[in-house]
């Protein structure tokens, strides 16, 4: 008992001294991250070859952010740099082996159909070849799907839709990305589009409510993968892509996509907790002609762990068609397999056992979920009080 008092009284010192460094929404957040790294159970954090824990790392790390970071969510995200040098290289080894969960081949089918494509650099010779022969939708999806796509993306060059210019996010989700949405056309996934509001993110921010008190809708996503069992995935898309460094995307792909995947992540986990270590969702950020793909995976009780892919291009030029779409094509395939994958883990059976109360007191430990972001006063308001 004594060494608990005094863990929280040296936690409250660390969170008092780095809220000083930088006052305001940092002060917030450390009290956030805090209170959520105080509820965690030594026993069930994630140890490395080291002996450190992976939650100590990003609870330090997390203190010295003055901005609003994924790291606020425990939330292990290896692309960051910052991220990776709070650990070693045996540590990074040791974390990218934990319950890894890599994209699946694309079919050698579809290989060969869409590296038929890459030599050819005219309209007329792309049409030709996709329209070599017919594809049945029930004997061979994938081949259908990616014939249908190619025929929709030439459409685009005979419509004179590049370059880009005033079109909507609206627009870009409709008619270049919609084979995104068409890939699971021979699945149980339903995929939304249209700032759909996620239940996940709704049963997170509503955790806690009392009858008296307003629901809060879930945050909004621009595509939504539902299933039976929950969500398992979601998109952000951009009209314009501002490079690597533009504010929506590092926002988007660093921050408000993975924090909806932690929530869909840990209402899955919540109502299959023992599957939650099988179990992996997706998510898409598109910037204009550019996407990127992040899996998101619970490798330990209380951290989730997101694997980015590099950033795909879809063709703005006949002459890169083949080969840029082609991959793009390839690429979207494997994220639907791994989502299958999901899907097929979520459906198994359980053996029918007896059943009880809820458990009072020695409740079994699970993922902990994403704590609400700060409440910072609006730029007006805080003008207002220095006046």
């Amino acid at each position: 008992m004594a060494k608990k008092k005094k863990e929280k009284k040296k936690l409250a010192l660390l969170i008092f001294f780095h809220s000083q460094l930088f006052f305001g929404e940092n002060f917030k957040l450390c009290a956030c991250i805090g209170q959520t790294y105080e509820n965690m159970m030594d026993e069930e954090k994630w140890k490395l070859c080291s002996g450190r824990f992976v939650e100590e790392a990003l609870f330090s790390f997390g203190l010295t952010r003055r901005h609003e970071h994924s790291c606020h969510r425990f939330i292990l995200d290896l692309a960051d740099e910052d991220v990776r040098k709070q650990f070693t290289v045996n540590e990074l080894t040791d974390i990218c082996n934990q319950e890894a969960h890599p994209l699946p081949p694309i079919s050698s089918q579809l290989l060969e159909y869409l590296n038929s494509f890459i030599n050819l650099k005219t309209i007329e010779d792309l049409e030709k070849q996709v329209r070599k022969r017919l594809y049945n939708f029930d004997e061979e999806f994938d081949l259908d799907w990616a014939q249908s796509s190619i025929q929709n993306a030439i459409r685009l060059f005979h419509a004179n839709f590049f370059p880009l210019t005033d079109q909507t996010e609206a627009d870009i989700i409709q008619r270049v990305w919609s084979f995104v949405d068409t890939i699971f056309d021979n699945t149980n996934v339903d995929v939304r589009t249209g700032e759909m509001g996620s239940t996940a993110s709704s049963e997170r921010k509503n955790e806690q409510r009392v009858p008296n008190q307003r629901k809060n809708h879930g945050h909004k996503t621009d595509l939504l993968f539902k299933v039976s069992n929950g969500e398992i995935g979601c998109s952000e898309v951009a009209k314009k892509d501002s490079g690597d460094a533009g504010t929506k995307e590092l926002k988007e792909l660093g921050l408000k996509v993975p924090k909806m995947m932690k929530d869909q992540l840990w209402q899955l986990a919540r109502n299959h907790p023992e599957k939650s270590r099988r179990l992996a969702v997706i998510g898409y950020v598109m910037m204009g002609l550019k996407l990127r793909v992040v899996v998101m995976e619970n490798p330990s009780t209380y951290i989730c762990k997101i694997n980015r892919t590099p950033a795909y291009y879809f063709p703005s030029t006949i002459e890169t068609f083949g080969s840029q779409l082609g991959n793009l094509l390839g690429l979207v395939s494997q994220v639907k397999e791994l989502a299958c994958q999901t899907l097929d883990i979520l459906n198994e059976p359980l053996p029918i056992r007896s059943t009880s109360y809820n458990p009072v007191i020695n409740t079994p430990v699970q993922m902990l979920p994403c704590p609400p972001s700060p409440k910072m006063p609006s730029k007006k308001s805080s003008s207002n009080l220095e006046q």
